[in-house]
């Protein structure tokens, strides 16, 4: 009896237990089945090798899905079509973007989504296509290829141009182009010598141009002064000029006028008269002369009258 009734305890213990781990299960796959998926498709240009179906769907890390298919674009043989499951709820917006990622350099591959900023809308398909197309971003890998084949390019450029740079060097370092160089150093150096030498008189020269720029600032200060006193005696030797006109008018009106009433006499006046007449027509010419000169070159009257230079006849004379 006793070995009858331990077998039942185990026999119900073992239903018992099956009926639970069945009940469990069935709550698992309830669970599971609540969720609702939606699906969107996406279009690669890069490999996808090491990128499996199954593979999970991140949001900036989170697991929200995973990748239904993989295979070519019938339209475009270039690319690759990824279907992807979604959880229902998850904010795909227009500016989301899908990136092949792994975990690791060697780890399993698996798509990440970035992007998705607030103000953007909701990402819905477009008319004629039976999911919405979430854009795609180059993944690390393919960035770093295309950045190192960018700088393999600008490092063969580099050593194109200092090829030719090398080349050029190598051309001016020829023995004719050498004996330039060394004759145009030796130029300078007796140049810089020279200077260095005559340091002294280059001194005193700057001295004496200072000076001469001195007497020169002072000269120009007067320089005014002395025009106005230039502008003075040019008045002056007009109004002498006029007196001697307005005399020599009288004198000559006093003379016709004795030679009408003396007759003789006048004609003696006359005589005597006509030299004096001449000396004033004489000064009056010299004074009209200075004057002019004075108006076209009033620095005569610092520096004198400029020396003129003589006539054909006067040459053969001094000669």
């Amino acid at each position: 009896m006793e070995s009858k009734v331990s077998y039942t305890l185990v026999g119900a213990f073992v239903i018992l237990l099956g009926g639970a781990l069945i009940s469990v299960l069935v709550w698992l796959a309830a669970g599971t089945q609540k969720k609702t998926y939606d699906r969107y498709v996406a279009y690669v240009s890069e490999s996808v090798s090491g990128l499996n179906t199954e593979a999970p769907v991140k949001y900036r890390g989170v697991g929200v899905g995973n990748v239904a298919a993989i295979e070519l674009d019938h339209d475009n043989p270039e690319r690759v079509q990824l279907l992807f499951d979604i959880e229902r709820g998850t904010p795909i917006k227009q500016d989301t973007v899908a990136t092949i990622a792994s975990q690791g350099i060697t780890g399993i591959a698996f798509v990440d989504l970035s992007g998705g900023t607030a103000g953007s809308p909701p990402l819905v398909a477009k008319e004629g296509q039976p999911y919405p197309e979430i854009r795609t971003a180059p993944s690390l890998f393919v960035r770093l290829d295309t950045a190192v084949s960018a700088m393999l390019r600008e490092l063969t450029l580099v050593g194109h141009n200092l090829n030719q740079v090398a080349e050029r060097v190598n051309g001016l370092l020829d023995e004719n182009k050498q004996s330039s160089i060394r004759n145009t150093l030796a130029n300078v150096e007796k140049l810089t010598g020279t200077l260095a030498a005559r340091t002294e008189d280059i001194a005193k020269n700057a001295k004496n141009l200072d000076v001469i720029l001195n007497n020169t600032a002072q000269a120009s200060a007067e320089l005014p002064q002395v025009l106005a006193h230039v502008n003075t005696l040019l008045a002056s030797v007009d109004a002498a000029v006029g007196t001697i006109d307005r005399t020599a008018t009288d004198l000559g009106a006093v003379a016709k006028q004795g030679e009408q009433r003396l007759g003789s006499a006048s004609m003696r006046l006359m005589a005597e008269v006509d030299p004096v007449l001449g000396d004033l027509r004489a000064l009056s010419a010299s004074l009209r002369r200075l004057s002019h000169e004075l108006e076209q070159r009033p620095q005569s009257l610092l520096f004198g009258r400029s020396r003129r230079e003589p006539g054909p006849g006067e040459q053969e004379q001094s000669r």
